[in-house]
């Protein structure tokens, strides 16, 4: 039985609390039971579906019940945007804060004062379609990592807001004017992972955040048509500022190797993205590379004409792809010989004509036969 002091009285040094897929219905049970732990600071809500009755959510600004909670889990719980600005003026100290899953489509303007400390914001499986929707998280002042994995996001058509000119001010209006702090100005990590990102200069948005040094752009639409690898290069080159993609770092000669890359990709394409500037200015105007087939001529399986003691001895297909050794071992068989008591000559297909002092020996036993001129 639960003592008439509360659950606090058992175990009151409780800093986390599980209460995912529960039955709990309205956050009235929910915050009775979080009073109870006046040290929570991880608090676990994942699949358990609850309201806030209205005249709950027109209390302004509702008491605080848990001061030291740092990471709430809110994924999949139904909670719209009134909800979560009122459960966050009760938890004022949350810093990790999970929203996937629960259909949010829109930011609101404003408002995003209750949430101070948040550090690192999980809006994945949600179906936000516009960047311009995303901006209005960038008023959050610590804000460092922002998942956006499979929404419908476009970041095209996004122009930044432009303040309205108010006129000259003279020096001392400029002095006292406080500079501007640009969005997401403490954002260093970025999923867009199955975003609807389509077009080249979508990419523009994402290198003009300030602080953001990774991202991960797998499984988006952008440059589907060419590799996997290629389009890495690019998105490297894209972004100056970054130093991990999808997951994995790089170093600074893969970087110059894709900024190259990018220079030669566009080089013949009638767009031309305004970053080719700076990497023409890096690297100079860069033609794209000569393609050479070397391929051409080769052939797997030859026919050749074997000689054995001044005669000729049979006419064969054979591959050029086995070994030296592997065709020695097969004549020793066929000639019922020792392989030691006798010695393999080709005549190289850049002698053809000419008399048998030109002949070479099949030395190196490992090289397929393919690394000799033999000719056919």
């Amino acid at each position: 039985d639960i003592p008439a002091e509360g659950l606090s009285s058992l175990c009151p040094n409780v800093t986390q609390l599980h209460l995912a897929k529960n039955s709990l219905q309205h956050w009235t049970e929910i915050e009775a039971i979080l009073r109870e732990f006046p040290l929570l600071e991880e608090c676990n809500l994942h699949g358990t579906w609850f309201s806030i009755r209205t005249e709950e959510l027109a209390v302004i600004p509702p008491p605080v019940i848990c001061p030291k909670l740092h990471t709430l889990d809110l994924a999949h719980t139904g909670v719209g945007w009134p909800e979560i600005k009122h459960i966050a003026l009760q938890c004022p100290s949350i810093s990790v804060l999970d929203l996937a899953g629960n259909n949010i489509e829109t930011i609101p303007v404003g408002g995003l004062d209750c949430l101070p400390n948040l550090v690192c914001l999980i809006l994945s499986l949600n179906n936000i379609k516009s960047w311009e929707e995303v901006t209005r998280l960038g008023i959050l002042p610590k804000l460092e990592t922002l998942q956006l994995s499979n929404n419908p996001l476009s970041l095209d058509n996004y122009s930044p807001t432009v303040i309205p000119d108010t006129g000259p001010v003279n020096d001392n209006e400029l002095a006292s004017k406080p500079a501007a702090t640009p969005l997401f100005s403490s954002l260093t990590s970025l999923s867009l992972q199955s975003a609807n990102i389509c077009k080249w200069h979508e990419l523009d948005v994402l290198a003009d955040l300030p602080a953001l040094t990774q991202v991960r752009l797998k499984d988006i639409p952008l440059a589907s048509e060419i590799s996997q690898e290629d389009r890495r290069k690019i998105f490297l080159s894209w972004l100056p500022n970054i130093v991990k993609l999808n997951g994995s770092p790089f170093d600074n000669e893969e970087r110059t190797k894709s900024e190259r890359f990018t220079l030669r990709y566009f080089f013949p394409l009638d767009y031309k993205p305004p970053i080719l500037s700076r990497l023409i200015e890096k690297h100079g105007n860069l033609k794209p590379l000569v393609e050479i087939d070397i391929s051409f001529g080769y052939k797997e399986i030859i026919e050749v004409e074997f000689v054995y003691k001044s005669k000729l001895w049979r006419r064969e297909k054979i591959s050029v792809k086995q070994t030296v050794k592997e065709l020695i071992f097969w004549l020793k068989k066929e000639l019922q010989v020792p392989k030691n008591s006798f010695k393999v000559y080709h005549i190289p297909a850049s002698a053809v004509g000419n008399d048998f002092n030109d002949m070479e020996e099949l030395y190196m036993s490992s090289l397929p036969l393919s690394r000799f001129d033999i000719h056919e």
